[in-house]
């Protein structure tokens, strides 16, 4: 929460103590500092994390951002192309976040339309809903937040309505899902 709330220090500090309390969510705790390292403009330390990244969209979208950042714009297009021709909401998503972070509004409301096409509207799923409340609360998508635009992107994803699963294991998630975006039209 730190981290979306624009806390970047005090979001660093407590990424390092939990990686010193749980080692072994090192990987996982490593792509959130590297992307927090972004923003904080520390291109070449991030840039040393994602380096040990599996090949894939995280990886990806961190070097395009990275390299981007450096001035390395041949290598920070060569890994952004990868992960424009990403199928997938995820991928579209994180195109979003590039674009923005690049500067292109445009472009950046045009792939959080392509990501949320790819959810599936006007239903979603359960398991997407971990990726539109990252959508609403990515800090790399803070230069959209005062284009009107993105109220009405906001609306659209609270129009959505989820498709009913009876399970445990996602009515946590569909309560969160609920209390974030303050989703109409839920009545189960």
């Amino acid at each position: 929460m730190l981290f979306a709330a624009g806390r970047l220090q005090e979001a660093e500090a407590q990424y390092l103590e939990a990686l010193a309390l749980n080692p072994a969510m090192e990987a996982q705790i490593n792509t959130d500092l590297a992307f927090l390292l972004i923003l904080q403009q520390r291109f070449g330390e991030a840039l040393a994390l994602i380096s040990e990244y599996a090949a894939g969209e995280a990886r990806d979208q961190g070097l395009a951002l990275a390299y981007h950042g450096l001035g390395r714009e041949s290598e920070a297009n060569s890994a952004f192309d990868r992960l424009v021709a990403t199928p997938g909401a995820d991928a579209a998503f994180r195109t979003a976040e590039v674009h923005a972070f690049r500067g292109d509004v445009a472009e950046s409301f045009k792939w959080l339309a392509t990501a949320h096409t790819r959810v599936g509207t006007p239903e979603v799923h359960p398991r997407h809903f971990p990726l539109l409340i990252q959508m609403c609360w990515s800090p790399f998508l803070a230069p959209l937040h005062s284009d009107a635009r993105w109220e009405q992107w906001l609306a659209d994803v609270r129009a959505l309505k989820r498709i009913p699963v009876r399970s445990s294991a996602t009515s946590g998630l569909q309560a969160r899902m609920r209390q974030v975006l303050k989703l109409e039209n839920d009545s189960d």
